[in-house]
């Protein structure tokens, strides 16, 4: 099969280039692989894609048979398929003038029998615009959605192992034994968390992964395992951030004293952003983990300082410090 263009906005090109920039799908030197990348969103996708149109053409069709019951449903559905081809179709001739890119996919060895199965149900469609519609479908979901489009097998097995109870193998820079506890996006809607317990030869501690990076995944036939101890840290990743490791879910409250200015920064900046516990007056309390406020709060400069705990202030003080630092050996401007 040759390789089949798509005009796209863009919008959508600019959204499919950047999802397999964020997803880490790359060729050898490093450069996006944007037909892996299109393969694998079409060979998880197609599927839900398919539905979606038959969705609407059967509610289309229910709600005109019941106005017009002496048509045979056959009929109907054949009509309302041509109604949402037309509809599709409207909607892209209304675009044309915004259709300014153009990407090509090929079919790989693994994905050809995909390509052959949408071929031979295009519904009216021209094979293009049928993958149009499906790009600019997936395009409509959230990221960690489109994430979990991408990386289905990865999800689903991991899925698979945590409602049977099993541990997990899979390799992520070295080979990792984990019992998985949940799948979780972000508050911010990005990426896929697995949380869970990695198992170790000394010891066993609460992990948290990017879905995006596992690979090689592998059920044991092993149960998992953790404690309770565990299990609190887990949940209260889950509420706070899954990202971000809590070693104690008792520990103390961190506190931050915001300047006007920096209440109007928490408020504003939603990135990353922990949850606040209480506020007094410009001081403001957190139950997170320590790396979360780093990462969150050295954006705002001198609007926001630690206050206690004291090994976290320290900590933050000598972060600044370096930088300083780097900027004072610099050559004088």
């Amino acid at each position: 099969m040759e390789k089949i263009k798509i005009n796209l906005n863009e919008e959508t090109y600019k959204l499919l280039l950047s999802d397999a920039k964020s997803f880490e799908i790359t060729k050898k030197d490093g450069s996006v692989n944007l037909n892996a990348f299109l393969n694998k969103l079409i060979r998880n996708y197609f599927q839900k894609y398919e539905q979606n149109i038959d969705l609407l053409s059967s509610k289309v069709a229910n709600r005109v048979i019941s106005e017009i019951l002496t048509i045979k449903k056959q009929e109907l559905l054949n009509l309302t398929n041509d109604i949402v081809r037309d509809v599709f179709e409207l909607k892209i001739d209304k675009e044309k003038d915004e259709l300014t890119k153009t990407i090509a996919v090929k079919p790989v060895r693994e994905t050809i029998k995909y390509f052959i199965l949408m071929e031979n149900n295009l519904k009216g469609f021209s094979f293009s615009a049928y993958l149009r519609g499906l790009f600019s479908f997936y395009a409509l979901l959230p990221f960690n959605k489109r994430e979990q489009v991408i990386f289905k097998d990865e999800y689903e097995l991991i899925s698979s192992a945590i409602n049977r109870g099993k541990k997990i193998l899979f390799t992520l820079n070295k080979v990792n034994i984990v019992s998985p506890y949940t799948i979780v996006s972000s508050k911010d809607e990005l990426f896929n968390f697995v949380i869970g317990v990695q198992s170790a030869q000394t010891r066993s501690n609460v992990m948290t992964y990017r879905l995006s990076r596992i690979k090689e995944i592998s059920i044991l036939d092993e149960v998992v395992d953790y404690s309770d101890h565990q299990v609190d840290c887990m949940k209260k990743m889950i509420e706070q951030g899954p990202q971000y490791i809590i070693y104690s879910p008792n520990s103390e409250l961190i506190k931050i004293r915001l300047t006007d200015n920096g209440i109007k920064l928490y408020n504003a900046m939603y990135l990353y952003r922990p949850k606040v516990i209480k506020i007094e007056g410009n001081d403001y309390y957190f139950d997170c983990s320590h790396e979360q406020i780093v990462k969150y709060f050295i954006r705002f400069n001198a609007d926001a300082l630690i206050i206690e705990p004291v090994k976290l202030r320290r900590y933050m003080y000598s972060i600044l410090n370096e930088t300083l630092q780097n900027y004072r050996d610099l050559k004088p401007l």
